[in-house]
């Protein structure tokens, strides 16, 4: 019974307003998720290339010229070079989280002023109509 009546059941605008609102804070919560996962990805990588570079210092302090030395610097210098693209790519993505979150913000501050003007405008319609039968009343 209930399936029938929610298939002829045509939802009000006050309905679909509270679903899409829902919809955009569980977007922007996800979008907040993301944003803090990155971050800890971020911090991550900065400490990682800290290490790698204090070791980088600590190898390079010894006045030998080993190949293995020289080879040990490079892949050192490889690492730092990877974990620093990763930063930035990261701290683009968060920039890009945070676009997205101020947008979807705007959507749902227009979407409840549209509900709002929706009230209004259902609020003088029954208004005129009491109006206009109260002027029947007296004419």
């Amino acid at each position: 019974m209930d399936r029938i009546k929610d298939f002829f059941h045509t939802k009000t605008p006050k309905e679909v307003m509270q679903e899409n609102k829902r919809a955009i804070r569980q977007a922007r919560r996800e979008l907040e998720r993301e944003k803090r996962r990155l971050e800890n990805e971020k911090t991550k990588n900065e400490n990682e290339i800290r290490k790698l570079a204090s070791k980088g210092e600590q190898v390079s302090d010894y006045h030998f010229q080993f190949e293995s030395v020289s080879i040990l610097l490079l892949f050192l210098q490889k690492a730092l070079r990877t974990y620093a693209k990763n930063i930035v790519n990261q701290r683009n993505q968060i920039n890009k989280l945070g676009a997205t979150d101020a947008t979807l913000s705007t959507l749902e501050s227009e979407a409840s002023s549209m509900n709002a003007q929706m009230t209004m405008a259902s609020v003088m319609m029954k208004t005129t109509k009491t109006l206009a039968r109260l002027n029947r009343m007296v004419n």
